[in-house]
């Protein structure tokens, strides 16, 4: 996903920047299809994980289904959707 695309993103959670860990996972994410993101608690790999999923998402609205996520807890599952539900990608 290119930088410019990530703004609007990035401004509803109220982030001025990724971090080096985010910026770093999301171009391993454009050249590879599977990857380990290992990172402390509180660094952002929800993110991370969701923008590169996001950026290989089609861009119209297909009644297709082309992404699964399956969590291993129910606080995963919850913490996901919120920050996936902020931001707001319709």
């Amino acid at each position: 996903m290119h930088p410019n695309q990530l703004q609007p993103y990035l401004q509803r959670l109220s982030i001025a920047q990724l971090n080096p860990m985010q910026r770093a996972f999301l171009k391993a994410a454009a050249e590879n299809q599977d990857l380990l993101l290992q990172s402390p608690t509180g660094s952002g790999k929800t993110l991370a994980f969701l923008l590169g999923l996001l950026s290989q998402l089609p861009k119209a609205p297909t009644p297709k289904v082309w992404a699964m996520i399956i969590t291993p807890s129910r606080e995963l599952a919850l913490q996901i959707t919120q920050v996936f539900r902020q931001l707001k990608t319709g």
